[in-house]
């Protein structure tokens, strides 16, 4: 039985379906003949991954650890990459007060954010305004088949979803093995989509709320801040070189998967590794600074 005041959480959303998260865990509302249901999926979550969700305004870091704890068998490995079970550890730890936390005061953490960040590869203008339909379908459509492909070293280059025909593919796949791939002037436009979104803090500075990185930002300077999507997508259209860039291009209310907001984080938060990887690059860094300050 669902509390009265979950489905009103639900029902802020004036949705008639869909999947909610919320600090309770994962919900889902169908509507039906004018008659709601509600339904706590919160223990099976790892079904719904590829399914579209909606955040509400209260969910914080620490919730989504608490979603992912309550299907942790899956999880750990799907997200085996991610250092999920380090990090998992690492939440333990921070929960059974082993960790000490080091907040910074001077700049403090409003939300941690998720975003798509996409980049057009060169070709025809995206920015023709008769193409701009075409451009947006092609956004929108972020759960397209994958197609896995390999670089010059063989690593995999699968976390890209690729909009274009089956040839275009063998020629990419090509030109990857004998390194044409960024020199050569494409015939076609094709949109290169992330298979999940981009996150970055959301700190106050001097009044102002600003993104920061948080790749060196300990997991348990977080927990308590909220998890927000937000609700513009970029597309950035690439030139004759990867660093000559234009303005970007902006379509508002992009989705997000379940999926896609878990493997996010904790893609964010593992970039150089485990929490004890992150620990000595951090002090290598800091290092590093010290001795550029002693000498200058």
């Amino acid at each position: 039985m669902i509390e009265k005041k979950i489905k009103l959480k639900i029902d802020s959303f004036q949705q008639d379906n869909g999947l909610f998260l919320l600090p309770e865990g994962l919900f889902k509302k169908t509507t039906e003949n004018s008659k709601k249901s509600y339904k706590n999926l919160t223990d099976q979550a790892a079904s719904y991954l590829f399914d579209q969700v909606v955040i509400h305004p209260d969910f914080t870091i620490n919730n989504l650890f608490e979603l992912i704890l309550e299907n942790y068998t899956v999880f750990s490995i799907i997200y085996r990459n991610d250092f999920i079970m380090e990090y998992v550890n690492y939440y333990k730890l921070i929960k059974e007060g082993k960790i000490r936390k080091n907040i910074d005061d001077r700049y403090p953490i409003h939300a941690v954010e998720l975003y798509w960040f996409i980049h057009s590869q060169q070709g025809e203008d995206p920015f023709d305004k008769e193409k701009r339909e075409e451009i947006e379908q092609k956004l929108y459509k972020l759960k397209t088949k994958k197609y896995k492909i390999v670089d010059t070293d063989g690593d995999s280059l699968d976390d890209l979803f690729f909009e274009m025909d089956q040839e275009r593919k063998k020629e990419i796949k090509k030109e990857l093995k004998d390194g044409t791939y960024y020199k050569k002037q494409k015939e076609n436009y094709y949109l290169g989509v992330l298979s999940f979104p981009h996150c970055h803090l959301l700190r106050e500075d001097e009044g102002k709320i600003k993104p920061f990185g948080m790749s060196f930002v300990g997991l348990e300077q977080m927990l308590e801040a909220k998890l927000v999507l937000s609700n513009v997508a970029q597309i950035i259209k690439e030139e004759n070189s990867l660093k000559k860039q234009s303005k970007p291009l902006k379509f508002e209310n992009p989705k997000y998967t379940l999926g896609q907001i878990i493997k996010g984080f904790l893609w964010e938060i593992s970039f150089h590794g485990a929490p004890d990887d992150t620990n000595e690059v951090r002090e290598e860094i800091d290092e590093k600074m010290s001795k550029i300050k002693d000498k200058s």
